[in-house]
């Protein structure tokens, strides 16, 4: 190899090195690093700002949307979200993400981990075997190339990053991985505790498995317009009547599984009631 080309990687890895120092520097504007808060076992988390957003968003089968450069996630109103350069990320993607940052909540942050394949797989209801580590494989891929920008604007709290870190896949060893050291920040405005056994229920209908984060983190929730529903979840249906009939088939499974009341009135508000302890920790 010739001077020229050490010289070249010394100058990426040196940019690269850069870039992450001033990504740092916008985190400790208001922060320290943080650590993950304390949620039970039984339990998965996330960042109500995430969860409120079509970050992790409802994607058909088949060949995913590339987004091409940076592009505006849509959310709700004060929260912010850019990604750069990624694949259009779903529900399945948010388990696999949430199960990473379960294992890294009692480390500290940035920590590197090595997550053994066949737990990974059966912490998220999947058998062990080739399709099933192929598709995580895929999953940690999409999470690891999708860099993130993050604003709430009245915490006045940012973060730029990626969703992770770093990954290393090898066949036959356990998966490293290692989460942004500041990415606890995220936690601190407000998160959600995701019942796994809903999720699970909830199969692979993606807009249900949406809802279900969605009106999660909030203890008594809003009546929004479907319309707003259907640019929140990242909906790719062009017609809001198909649409509508998507969401009311989601909400009927939802219901059944948390025992929330889901109901469309004539001016096309979805309204949910939701019975017993609530789960958000704000």
């Amino acid at each position: 190899m010739s001077d020229d080309v050490i010289d070249l990687q010394e100058r990426v890895e040196q940019i690269a090195s850069l870039a992450r120092e001033q990504r740092n520097k916008r985190c400790r504007i208001n922060h320290q690093t943080a650590d993950f808060p304390v949620w039970p076992e039984a339990v998965r988390s996330a960042p109500n700002a995430i969860l409120r957003s079509a970050l992790f968003g409802i994607v058909r089968k088949g060949k995913r949307p590339v987004l091409d450069g940076v592009e505006l996630v849509p959310a709700v109103k004060g929260v912010e979200i850019k990604v750069r350069s990624s694949v259009s990320l779903d529900q399945n993607d948010l388990d696999v993400w949430e199960e990473i940052v379960h294992w890294a909540r009692k480390e500290d942050p940035g920590r590197r981990l090595e997550i053994p394949v066949r737990p990974f797989l059966e912490a998220l209801g999947r058998k062990p075997g080739k399709p099933n580590r192929q598709w995580l494989y895929d999953a940690l891929e999409r999470l690891y190339r999708c860099e993130i920008f993050i604003r709430m604007e009245k915490e006045g709290i940012e973060f730029e990053g990626a969703l992770i870190a770093r990954l290393v896949i090898e066949k036959g060893k356990p998966i490293l991985v290692q989460l942004d050291p500041y990415l606890p920040v995220l936690w601190e405005p407000g998160w959600t505790r995701q019942n796994l056994e809903h999720r699970r229920a909830l199969g692979q209908n993606q807009l249900a498995k949406w809802l279900h984060s969605f009106y999660g983190t909030h203890k008594k929730p809003l009546a929004y317009k479907v319309e707003t529903l259907q640019a929140l979840c990242g909906s790719r249906t062009k017609e809001l009547w198909k649409f509508r009939q998507q969401l009311k088939t989601a909400a009927r499974l939802v219901a059944t599984v948390t025992g929330w009341q889901m109901v469309l009135d004539e001016n096309d508000l979805f309204h949910v009631i939701k019975h017993g302890p609530q789960v958000v920790d704000n």
